[in-house]
């Protein structure tokens, strides 16, 4: 029998992510207009909290993906086509040494792709089902989030 090599517990401990704002736009413009393209488009960010308690950590992960109307004309990006938003807040309790910055930036980065990005899939998944869109589904692993430590509080909205 093989030897289980996993650590028994981990330093930190995340938290379920909670979805705090939800949001879903659709412009009502035809992109079979000649010379009008579509281009799909996904875009990740985790705002991590410097405030806190030294053993737990907040952070804001947002996530949107859609189409936007591309001329062929003139090249510019027009208005989102139609637009899926969420925003979850991941959360980490630590049990032992606090991360540095660094540290802390590829560890949010990673909780957000393996605990909030699945949700948002999910989500995305669904809202384009009932919209009656033609877009495939998201990719299983984002890698394109961007993460960055920001000073204060999240905001209450």
């Amino acid at each position: 029998m093989a030897e289980n090599k996993r650590p028994t517990s981990l330093p930190y401990k995340p938290l379920y992510p909670i979805l705090m704002n939800s949001s879903f736009q659709r412009n009502d413009i035809r992109a079979r207009n000649e010379g009008i393209q579509r281009e799909k488009f996904i875009a990740g960010t985790v705002s991590i909290y410097s405030s806190g308690s030294d053993d737990f950590r907040l952070a804001s992960c947002e996530f949107s993906a859609g189409e936007e109307l591309k001329s062929e004309a003139d090249q510019e990006k027009e208005e989102p086509f139609f637009e899926v938003k969420a925003e979850y807040i991941i959360a980490v309790r630590f049990s032992g040494r606090v991360p540095n910055d660094e540290e802390m930036i590829l560890l949010f980065t990673d909780v957000a792709a393996t605990s909030a990005w699945p949700l948002f899939r999910s989500h995305f998944a669904m809202v384009t089902a009932q919209a009656i869109t033609e877009l495939p589904p998201l990719p299983l692993v984002p890698d394109f989030i961007d993460a960055s430590i920001v000073e204060g509080e999240p905001d209450e909205e």
